[in-house]
Order: C-alpha cells, then structure tokens, then sequence
C-alpha cells in the first residue's frame, strides 16, 4: 500500500515493551490539517498513522518507535488519563503509559458528522494499514498479534472519562476484526445476539468459544480481574446472562463475555 512519510519530533522509545495493541481514533478535524498539526514540533501530540476520507495514508512516527496519542498515568487517580479508569483489561493491568505498548491510526473524521463511520475507500485503507502493522509488529518483534477486541480497540478504551466518543460509536471494529481474521484464515468473532426465551426452559446453555482465548473474569464486565483463559472451540455451561456477559456453571463467581460464544443447547 501507498504510506506518505512524514515526520515529528515528538516520539519516544518503547522502554522495552514490545506494541501488542493498535488503537484507533478520529481526527476531529480535516486530513491535512490533522496531519500538519501532527508533524508540527510545537504541538504536544502526535501519532504512527493518519487515514483520510479518500483512502490516503500517512506515517508520522516508526512502528519502532512510541507516539504521543495514548499517555496515561498510573500513580494518581485524581488526574486525567488514569489508567484504573481503562475499559481495556490490558491496559489496566499494566499499569504503565499505554504509548509503550500502542500503535495508533487516526482517521479523519468528525464526531457530529461522522460520528466513527468510514468512507468505502477509508476502511480499505484502514483495513490494509492494520494489516501492515501487524505484518510489520510481527516481524519486527517476533511476537504473534492477536487479532481480537482486546487488541484492537479505540482510544476509549483507555482513556473513556477523557475520549469517550473517539473514535466513534459507528467505528466498524467487528467487520474490521472479522476481516482481519479472515486474511489470517482464522474464525469470525460474532456479536451477541440475544436468544429467545425458550432458548432453554432452566436458561441453562453450553457456550463454544470462538476467539483464540476468551478471558473468565471475576464479574459481568471488564471491569473485574481475569481469572483465565478459556481456549478456542471450548464447551461450557452457562447458568445465567447479564448485560451480555455469563454466569459460568464451573464457578459461581466466574464470567465470559458471550461477544465470543456460540450458543449451543445442552
């Protein structure tokens, strides 16, 4: 694919941590002026790669290299960007700057127009660029990405109180994944759908996990700390849903998220 190289002073190193998420924002303004602010050194922000509306692309900073579009801080939580208020599990966990292990796509758009909807010729493009990334993150780092919703996700979920519409509630995070998967030929991830209510007269089910490792957590939400991990095409009962998580039969107090589940009667 076609990438415009640009360039920004403001990056920094990895400090060791190897890039395992690709995080996706909106510009909240045109192409060119998001990627002339970008490359600006007077600005204070900067990112790997813009996407534009007509399907170009540029690169700002090396994949090597961290950007300045993900910081957060994890010693106060009375400040912006603290990393306990994530809705991402991984980041939460880390307890570090998520700029270390992030690569980061801004795609041009605008909340109150577009709200995280691509163009046909922005997706493509966006869909090509996360291919290169992680063609580019697993040769470089010797490291098998994972292609999920907890590896690829938008700035939301790092920073929801600060960006909590970036990138968009139209962003097309599962036919992104879903197509990814299906260059790598591996299975679609499917979203939720809720049964009937004659599904199973007890509400009792088997749930088939259809990602690579589904994380069991301690309650109904990502919230809550994992426990395990479950392995692709596993069979397990569910006793009870809430909010689109499962109640698992095994343990009273585990939960999985049935975004990753084929429901099956037992």
């Amino acid at each position: 694919m076609k990438i415009t190289q640009m360039t920004t002073r403001k990056k920094m190193g990895r400090y060791g941590w190897k890039p395992d998420i690709i995080v996706n924002h909106i510009t909240e303004g045109g192409y060119s002026g998001a990627v002339g602010w970008l490359a600006n050194g007077n600005s204070e922000v900067s990112c790997h790669f813009v996407t534009s509306r007509n399907g170009d692309v540029a690169q700002l900073v090396p994949i090597e290299w961290a950007s300045w579009c993900n910081g957060t801080q994890w010693f106060n939580k009375n400040q912006a960007y603290y990393t306990e208020r994530a809705l991402s599990a991984l980041v939460r966990e880390r307890k570090t700057n998520a700029n270390y292990y992030t690569v980061s796509i801004e795609h041009e758009g605008w909340t109150n127009k577009t709200d995280g909807k691509l163009t046909d010729r922005q997706y493509q493009a966006t869909l090509e660029l996360h291919k290169h990334i992680i063609t580019e993150i697993e040769r470089i780092y010797k490291i098998k990405f994972r292609i999920d919703r907890e590896h690829i996700i938008g700035h939301v979920d790092v920073s929801p109180r600060e960006k909590p519409t970036c990138p968009g509630k139209y962003f097309p995070f599962e036919k992104l994944i879903n197509d990814l998967r299906a260059w790598r030929r591996q299975g679609p991830i499917s979203p939720h759908k809720p049964q009937s209510t004659d599904f199973n007269p007890n509400g009792l089910f088997n749930a088939r996990i259809i990602c690579d490792a589904l994380n069991v957590r301690r309650g109904p939400g990502t919230q809550y700390k994992i426990e395990k991990q479950l392995p692709y095409n596993g069979v397990y009962t569910v006793t009870e849903e809430k909010n689109g998580w499962g109640r698992l039969k095994s343990c009273k107090d585990w939960w999985i998220c049935l975004d990753y589940v084929k429901k099956e009667k037992i």
